[in-house]
């Protein structure tokens, strides 16, 4: 069992690391987790330097427009996060 998740936890970070879509992970106070190559490429920012600083700070630096206040960043249900919750942002370098 523990060899499955193993290999599946490596299928899914290749996956993670190959998508064309920026992946990026946060925790309930919007500090980076984790943040792929294609996050690197549309953001700017190195993965070594993203992790560990605030979502905020690297992608809206002057702080976040009044229209996406009122969206909760992430959702949260009994068993933790809700994956594959999709937010669409305009954003300008």
């Amino acid at each position: 069992m523990e060899c499955q998740i193993e290999r599946r936890t490596n299928e899914l970070n290749l996956v993670i690391e190959s998508a064309y879509d920026a992946y990026i992970s946060i925790d309930a106070h919007d500090v980076i987790l984790d943040w792929n190559r294609a996050a690197e490429v549309m953001f700017g920012w190195p993965r070594k330097e993203a992790l560990a600083r605030t979502i905020t700070e690297l992608i809206f630096p002057t702080g976040l427009p009044p229209a996406i206040t009122v969206l909760p960043l992430y959702r949260r249900h009994d068993a933790g996060m809700i994956l594959n919750y999709l937010l669409k942002f305009v954003l300008r370098r």
